[in-house]
């Protein structure tokens, strides 16, 4: 029966039967009295009738609403439980984020127009692959893998025989260490070697996929790749040559290695001295008579250096009573320079002629037997024309 409606039950017997209308509430029970909802507007409200008049009827009403509106404990427990795991996970965020705050960063102080000081993080291009060394992590940025290059460049670990190679290793760290790149960090021979193998790597293949760290530190557009650009090349020729060689083999590489750069540092030196040597030397114009050149005409005087003497003259009238000093020729003390590179040259000829005489020899060899194998050829030839 659908909800509002009523079904009439028998009346009692003394009851009179009364017709059932909108405005007519007398056959209602006092415990089936409508509620505001189910009057109609204005309509009066019914009046009380005794018990033995009132129709009993039989309401479609739901259940009773519950007086206790509250939670129950199994809803309780569950709430508890999601605001928990929901703390949980924000003071795990929180401590993660905390944790990289706290992380040791490469910081720059600047300081504000207002006085105070702002920090912010240096752009500098750094190894993301670090060392252990005792507790300690070392990053090697470009300008500390140029200080290793040329350490093991000069000392020559790769070509050292197998006796003292470990002593070498230990001078190429001796070498990093006294570098300021390299002030109080903590150093092991064998990061070291390592380190020196994978640039070797790098020299020989930059473009592959386990060279792309060292790529981004001294790669092609990096400001250190320039510089350790020549070391590598050192480096590389080193290393190469040290393969399937015995000791005293290794040694004359070696040897040859140090006179070859002894060389080029003496030429280098005596290079510098010239031109230090050249620019104390006076120039034809700085002679006593002023602009008297080589030929010992003088030059007509402009009249830039007509101004400058007049105004000297001007500022100390006494000028023309002092005299004029000549720039004296310093004597450079390059005698050692010049010693080295002597023998240097002297070495490189010894070497030369070697070389002369081997190719001598070896050409005479090749006269020699072609002049064999024609001489055969000739008498084979007579030997068929005769039979034939």
């Amino acid at each position: 029966m659908p909800p509002g409606e009523f079904s009439e039950l028998p009346l009692a017997p003394n009851s009179q039967s009364q017709p059932f209308t909108l405005t007519n509430f007398s056959a209602f029970s006092v415990f089936n009295t409508p509620t505001p909802s189910q009057i109609p507007f204005d309509s009066p409200i019914p009046a009380h009738r005794p018990f033995s008049d009132r129709i009993e009827m039989t309401p479609t009403t739901s259940p009773p609403i519950p007086l206790n509106l509250g939670p129950s404990p199994l809803h309780t427990n569950t709430n508890f439980e999601q605001a928990n795991k929901r703390a949980d996970i924000v003071l795990s965020v929180n401590k993660e984020r905390a944790d990289e705050r706290n992380k040791a960063q490469t910081l720059a102080v600047v300081t504000k127009r207002g006085g105070g000081q702002r920090r912010t993080e240096e752009k500098e291009n750094i190894e993301t692959e670090e060392v252990d060394t005792g507790g300690k992590r070392v990053k090697y940025t470009g300008p500390r893998l140029i200080v290793l290059a040329r350490a093991v460049v000069d000392e020559q670990p790769f070509l050292a025989a197998h006796k003292t190679k470990g002593a070498t290793w230990d001078r190429v760290v001796e070498r990093m260490r006294e570098s300021r790149e390299f002030s109080g960090a903590k150093l092991s021979t064998a990061t070291v070697q390592q380190k020196a193998e994978k640039l070797v790597k790098f020299k020989k293949n930059p473009t592959a996929k386990a060279n792309e760290k060292l790529a981004n530190i001294i790669g092609t557009g990096t400001s250190s790749g320039p510089i350790i650009g020549a070391l590598l090349e050192r480096l590389e020729q080193q290393h190469d040559d040290a393969k399937d060689k015995s000791d005293e083999a290794k040694e004359k590489i070696k040897q040859k290695n140090t006179e070859d750069h002894d060389g080029g540092e003496a030429i280098r030196e005596a290079s510098m001295n010239t031109m230090r040597k050249r620019r104390r030397e006076p120039t034809p114009n700085s002679d006593d008579e002023g602009s008297a050149t080589d030929t010992g005409v003088a030059a007509t005087p402009t009249s830039r250096t007509t101004a400058v003497s007049s105004s000297v003259k001007t500022i100390d009238s006494d000028a023309e009573d002092k005299p004029r000093k000549r720039k004296r020729r310093g004597q450079n003390p390059s005698s050692d320079a010049e010693g080295r590179l002597l023998k240097m040259m002297e070495r490189q000829n010894e070497r030369r002629q070697r070389h002369e005489e081997k190719v001598e020899a070896t050409f005479d060899r090749f006269v020699d037997n072609n002049e064999r194998q024609k001489n055969e050829y000739m008498s084979l030839l007579k030997d068929f024309i005769a039979k034939a």
